[in-house]
């Protein structure tokens, strides 16, 4: 009976922990992500995010995560409601193929997650764009800039977290 109660607090404190984290980076990419721009181009963090749960948690642990944060960083950035929410779930559908139970740790500190963050915000980007981009006479060039910028621009922050993966920061 105890154990029960400890496990259902355990997975009410995962929940609040990646509901605090969810904000704290919607609010950063949101409020600040303008400073760090490179000619337009940011790295979506929640992307990191969202990998990293599924990774930690699991398929389709990660799959709802994904879309709620999708949702919600649709509504609050006011874009076209459903269009992260897609992309970020084929991040989390990407990243679940990759999950294998008490190897979280092992994967961070493998090449692995470089291989998997790279695969998943690469995805992200061509199916996000494929969808936001607007019709010019030079799509190509700003399909290229936006996909492959930003997925380089993330991959910074990946070797961010690569480097910081030592367990008693986590």
């Amino acid at each position: 009976m105890v154990e029960q109660s400890l496990k259902i607090q355990n997975t009410y404190l995962k929940i609040i922990y990646y509901a605090l984290a969810t904000l704290l980076i919607c609010v950063l990419q949101l409020s600040f992500s303008y400073l760090i721009s490179i000619y337009g181009v940011t790295p979506d963090l929640l992307i990191l995010l969202v990998i990293w749960v599924t990774l930690f948690e699991g398929k389709l642990y990660g799959l709802i995560f994904a879309f709620s944060v999708g949702i919600l960083f649709d509504f609050l950035s006011m874009n076209v409601v459903g269009v992260n929410a897609l992309t970020k779930t084929i991040v989390a559908y990407l990243a679940g193929f990759f999950y294998q139970e008490k190897e979280f740790w092992n994967i961070i500190r493998s090449n692995k997650f470089f291989l998997i963050c790279f695969l998943a915000t690469l995805l992200h980007n061509i199916v996000y764009y494929f969808i936001m981009v607007e019709l010019t006479d030079s799509i190509f060039a700003i399909y290229f800039k936006f996909v492959i910028g930003s997925t380089i621009y993330t991959m910074l922050f990946t070797l961010l977290a690569f480097f910081f993966r030592i367990r008693k920061f986590w």
